[in-house]
């Protein structure tokens, strides 16, 4: 697990990681996943694939019981069970804020430190809120109960 080195490696892997965790783009394949994840660490495609699904039914776990909160809606509206990633052309169906997470996520599962699982934590919950947020249109937790403010 070897970390990437020469000229401007860490200039492009921060403007890189910016860009992704901005969620900038809808449409991330697993190919710009693992392109992000090989900026840090070498890992091979098989080894990434394991430990996405295992990052994927982690968040499934987390944030699965309500699932407009975690995954894309599909075509007749009904939204998938989860995903099991098996190429790099795959499109992920989860929402785009949780895309940075998932690289996080595959680097701690990989070794790359202590450091990505923390971030990878912090930024699924944040998508999660953020989600959360716009679908619950005024509504307010507190102290992890549910109040509700209704202004209708």
């Amino acid at each position: 697990m070897g970390k990437r080195s020469g000229p401007g490696a860490d200039e492009f892997s921060r403007s890189a990681g910016k860009r992704f965790s901005e969620g900038r783009r809808d449409d991330v394949n697993v190919k710009q996943v693992y392109e992000r994840v090989m900026l840090v660490a070498t890992v091979n495609q098989r080894q990434f694939f394991d430990r996405l699904n295992d990052v994927l039914v982690e968040l499934g776990g987390l944030y699965g019981e309500v699932p407009k909160l975690l995954y894309k809606p599909e075509e007749d509206g009904s939204y998938p069970d989860g995903q099991w990633v098996k190429n790099l052309d795959e499109e992920l169906e989860i929402l785009p804020l949780y895309h940075a997470a998932l690289a996080d996520g595959v680097l701690f599962l990989s070794g790359a430190g202590e450091v990505y699982q923390t971030e990878f934590m912090r930024k699924a919950k944040e998508a999660y809120l953020k989600y959360w947020n716009v679908d619950a249109k005024g509504r307010r937790v507190k102290y992890g109960k549910r109040q509700c403010e209704c202004s209708d």
